[in-house]
């Protein structure tokens, strides 16, 4: 699917799997994933495949319109320390438009990187 998109030249850099327990699961604060991959360039993808339903009731990734076109945020703490979500998260937070993404089974996602994204908990 993605050589379609993309042509022949793409390679997977890493994987993993993320599990939201129905009635259970912890929120993901609002983060760019580019400061989550190793890298030195910015053509990179973050690619997502379904294996369950994600709707409200367990908690879907949300984003915010046009935060892939930058800026990249400084995913660390006031110490300089890497902690996995930007330190504008307040204006994260503040921005009123965000849209989650309800997906079924076999269906997917496909962001750049610097797209800025965030899920509540299950918990409600």
């Amino acid at each position: 699917m993605l050589t379609d998109l993309l042509g022949a030249d793409v390679a997977l850099q890493t994987a993993k799997l993320n599990i939201k327990a129905p009635g259970g699961g912890m929120a993901v604060e609002w983060h760019q994933d580019w400061a989550l991959y190793p890298h030195t360039n910015d053509d990179l993808l973050a690619v997502g495949v379904m294996v369950d339903d994600v709707d409200e009731e367990n908690g879907p990734l949300q984003v915010i319109p046009g935060s892939h076109r930058g800026p990249i945020l400084d995913h660390s703490n006031p110490d300089g320390v890497f902690c996995g979500k930007p330190s504008l998260q307040p204006r994260i937070e503040a921005n009123p438009v965000r849209i989650p993404l309800p997906l079924s089974p076999e269906s997917g996602s496909i962001f750049k990187v610097q797209r800025s994204g965030g899920a509540h908990s299950a918990f409600k």
